[in-house]
C-alpha cells in the first residue's frame, strides 16, 4: 500500500482497532456470529459501563490501581470522570494444571479462531482458564487496519506467532504429548534425508493421544 493509499485510513479507525475494549468487542462479536461463544473461548456475556465513583470499591476489593486514564479526565472530580467499561464474562475457576487432553483443545480452538478472522495475539498460559482463552484485548479481527497496510510476510508471521506461543507454552508445561501447534522442521528435514519408502511410513505414523 502506497503512503498515499494509507492516509486514507482514518486515525479514528486506526484508535478503535488498537483500543483494548474494542479488540475485545470485535473478536466476541465475530465469535457470537460464527456461534461459537462460549465453545473455543470462555463466554461473553455482554459489557457494562461502571460509574468511576465506585474506583475506591474496586482498588479496595481487586487490588486494581492502574486505570490507564487520559492525564485530563484523571484531574477531574470523580463524579464528572468517564466511566469503566468491561467485558462481562464466564467466571473460570479452574486452576488445574495444563494437560494433555487440555493442550488438543486449545490447538483446536485456536485454530478455528483463525478461521474466522480472530488472532489473539496474546497466547500465554496466564490468559487460559480451563482450557479456555480469557483475553482478546490485544486481538485483530478482520476487517482490520493491518490488511490493508502491512505486507503479506508480515501478515503471516503474525498469524503464524499464536501458534509459536503455544508451542512454546506446550513445551514448557512439561506435559508429555505428541501434540504439537507448529511442525518440529528438525524432524521434518529428517524425513526429507529418508529413502521414499521409509519417509512414507513415518509419514503416516499415528499417535494415540493418551
Amino acid at each position: 500500500m502506497s503512503k498515499k493509499e494509507l492516509e486514507k485510513i482514518p486515525i479514528e479507525t486506526i484508535r478503535l482497532q488498537t483500543d483494548p475494549f474494542y479488540n475485545e468487542c470485535r473478536a466476541y462479536g465475530r465469535l457470537i456470529e460464527c456461534d461459537v461463544n462460549g465453545k473455543v473461548a470462555v463466554r461473553c456475556h455482554g459489557h457494562i459501563a461502571i460509574p468511576a465513583t465506585r474506583e475506591e470499591e474496586l482498588n479496595r476489593r481487586f487490588e486494581v490501581y492502574a486505570w490507564d486514564r487520559p492525564e485530563d479526565d484523571s484531574e477531574l472530580s470523580v463524579s464528572k470522570r468517564q466511566p469503566f467499561r468491561a467485558i462481562v464474562k464466564d467466571l473460570i475457576e479452574d486452576d488445574r494444571p495444563l494437560n494433555e487432553k487440555k493442550l488438543i483443545r486449545m490447538r483446536k480452538d485456536l485454530l478455528k479462531m483463525h478461521k474466522f478472522g480472530v488472532y489473539p495475539q496474546d497466547v500465554q498460559e496466564r490468559n487460559y482458564g480451563g482450557g479456555l482463552l480469557l483475553d482478546f484485548s490485544i486481538a485483530i479481527t478482520k476487517p482490520h487496519w493491518v490488511f490493508e497496510t502491512k505486507r503479506s510476510w508480515w501478515i503471516r508471521i503474525m498469524i503464524n506467532n499464536d501458534m509459536n506461543m503455544l508451542q512454546e507454552m506446550i513445551l514448557e508445561s512439561g506435559v508429555k504429548t505428541w501434540q504439537r501447534a507448529v511442525r518440529n522442521r528438525e524432524y521434518c528435514m529428517k524425513l526429507r534425508g529418508c529413502p521414499d519408502g521409509k519417509e512414507r511410513e513415518r509419514r503416516n505414523r499415528k499417535y494415540v493421544s493418551r
